[in-house]
């Protein structure tokens, strides 16, 4: 009988552990506030990329960076998330993330660095492949 009231307390406890431990969370897209690129560079060279993403208070969750790139462009965009519930305290501290990519050849002029934004769009800085 004792071992049966244990198990039932220890289904009740891991069921409700993601709200315990931590709040469930939505999926959001992150702000990239910074994007670091050369003016130019030489046919068949590589060059870096440096995005760095923000968030703006405790409660912003950094997930990850996911790229894609052609031979035209490289995007960028910065996953988050953040609890569903709207009665938590958050801190104001602003953290960053920063990520680096490498853009190997082949490059065509100009080349794309695209940077998703929250609200749809994009920042765009130009590389000259010359």
């Amino acid at each position: 009988m004792r071992l049966s009231v244990v198990g039932c307390a220890v289904l009740v406890v891991a069921a409700g552990c993601s709200s315990i431990f931590e709040p469930d969370r939505r999926a959001v897209i992150l702000p990239i506030t910074k994007v670091e690129a050369p003016a130019a560079a030489a046919p068949g060279t590589s060059f870096s990329v440096t995005f760095t993403a923000s968030m703006f208070n405790g409660c912003i969750k950094f997930e990850r960076f996911e790229s894609t790139k052609t031979d035209r462009s490289l995007t960028v965009t910065a996953h988050g998330s953040v609890p569903t519930r709207n009665d938590m305290m958050c801190t104001q501290d602003v953290r960053t993330k920063t990520f680096a990519e490498v853009v190997t050849p082949p490059a065509t002029d100009p080349f794309s660095i695209i940077a998703t934004q929250p609200n749809g769009t994009a920042t765009t800085v130009q590389v000259r492949i010359q």
